[in-house]
């Protein structure tokens, strides 16, 4: 594994590849972590390298939370979607937006993660206890990120970019 290294901020840099990592909670506390490192605060750049990249979402409340979860990446003046989870965001995350959230990203990984972003996710994962019935009292999302070797040079979402 090759870690990426925290650039701190939410501005992305126009010439390094970089992964952005937003995280909005309402009624909670969480955390974006690349690699077991975490940023601090809402919003965190990474350095980003070829290879494999564990990125780990965690989000709790004493009470029900709602969460948005975004990561894109950004390289050659581009910027590609990576990563979405929006639950109860704005109101509260329940367990049955969270399962069809997972088919429909199941079905096709292309409307969450840009073809074009010279990367791929896979492995994702997601844990909750629940705080009753219908809500998670903490929930842990993670994924592999499989960085390519060189950046695809082409705009967001441009048809000629191979599905992964």
């Amino acid at each position: 594994m090759n870690p990426a290294a925290v650039l701190g901020g939410c501005d992305i840099l126009p010439d390094q590849r970089s992964l952005r990592a937003r995280l909005e909670l309402e009624r909670g506390e969480g955390a974006i972590t690349v690699d077991g490192q975490t940023g601090g605060g809402p919003c965190t750049i990474y350095a980003l390298k070829p290879g494999l990249h564990r990125v780990t979402i965690n989000a709790a409340g004493p009470s029900a939370f709602g969460i948005h979860a975004i990561v894109d990446a950004a390289s050659d003046g581009n910027q590609y979607d990576v990563f979405d989870l929006q639950c109860g965001f704005p109101g509260s995350c329940d367990i049955e937006t969270l399962k069809n959230w997972r088919k429909e990203i199941e079905a096709d990984r292309a409307k969450m993660t840009d073809p074009c972003a010279a990367l791929k996710v896979t492995d994702i994962r997601w844990d909750a206890v629940k705080l009753d019935e219908y809500h998670p009292k903490s929930l842990d999302v993670s994924f592999t990120l499989h960085v390519y070797s060189k950046p695809s040079g082409k705009p967001p979402r441009d048809p000629s970019c191979p599905e992964k």
